[in-house]
């Protein structure tokens, strides 16, 4: 009877290994990354200003699903004041202005 190993070609063992290792180094810079902005990063609080009514196609019922996404604004250590529309929406939670 043959076990699985021997209907295996010889390289495929070292392609696996050698996939799982390029994702593993990946991984680690990402994390290496991601540590280092958070390091470097400065806490603050922000404040809800507005909000950004954006319909989200939805092709089984058009036009879409109405998303609401935050204006968000807040003042830097050096009094610069920062405004944005947050990348991330809601279609049944809505932030309220001033939160």
């Amino acid at each position: 009877m043959d076990r699985m190993g021997d209907t295996l070609p010889r390289y495929v063992p070292l392609v696996l290994t050698t996939i799982g290792c390029v994702l593993l180094m990946g991984s680690y810079l990402w994390f290496y990354s991601t540590k280092q902005f958070i390091e470097q990063s400065i806490l603050t609080t922000g404040t809800v200003v507005a909000l950004v009514e954006e319909y989200v196609p939805d092709p089984v019922d058009p036009p879409g699903t109405l998303n609401y996404y935050p204006v968000v604004e807040f003042i830097t250590s050096n009094n610069e004041i920062i405004r944005f529309k947050s990348s991330t929406g809601s279609s049944w939670s809505r932030p309220r202005i001033g939160q």
